[in-house]
């Protein structure tokens, strides 16, 4: 059972800590999280099977990554303004680097505008970088069902940051 547990972690845990990291933008909070999923996979794991391994430590970790972010933002808007916190933890550096968080910031509010599955379906591929078939595992339904989430999510991302950016061209 170690040797399962040190190959897994060899494994899965750069692409498991990207993903935690890109959902919560903390690095402290994505390592957290990643040792977390391994920790909840591992001790509620009664199969072998190496096939559903990384699917089920994928989802695990998109989970606990979405439920802290969640509380996180909870806490915010419950101790105040999340700008006011943002402007205080902001490092004063050129217009550039303004425009790069502020550009990020729009994306992250235009991914989370989308639906649960369009959200899950992007995050997974384009922030964890899994292929269609592991996304399809991860999500528990077919390709063509991920391709079509990809493709609605992909148009709304397009219609809200469009519509953020205003005559900008995407």
């Amino acid at each position: 059972m170690a040797e399962d547990i040190t190959e897994a972690v060899r494994e899965f845990s750069g692409g498991v800590f990207r993903l935690a990291c890109r959902i919560v933008s903390d690095r402290e909070e994505a390592l957290d999280l990643t040792q977390e999923a391994f920790v909840r996979v591992f001790q509620g794991r009664r199969s072998r099977d190496g096939g559903k391994l990384k699917a089920y430590l994928y989802r695990t970790a998109f989970n606990l990554a979405l439920n802290s972010k969640r509380n996180r933002l909870r806490r915010n808007a419950a101790e105040g303004s999340l700008a006011e916190a943002v402007a205080a933890q902001a490092p004063e550096q050129p217009d550039r680097v303004f425009e790069t968080a502020e550009t990020a910031s729009r994306v992250n509010r235009a991914v989370e505008s989308l639906s649960g599955r369009q959200r899950e379906a992007v995050t997974l591929r384009f922030y964890a970088d899994l292929t269609l078939a592991e996304v399809a595992r991860v999500m528990g339904v077919s390709q063509g069902s991920v391709k079509i989430h990809l493709a609605r999510g992909l148009r709304n991302l397009k219609k809200c940051l469009h519509g953020a950016m205003g005559k900008e061209r995407l």
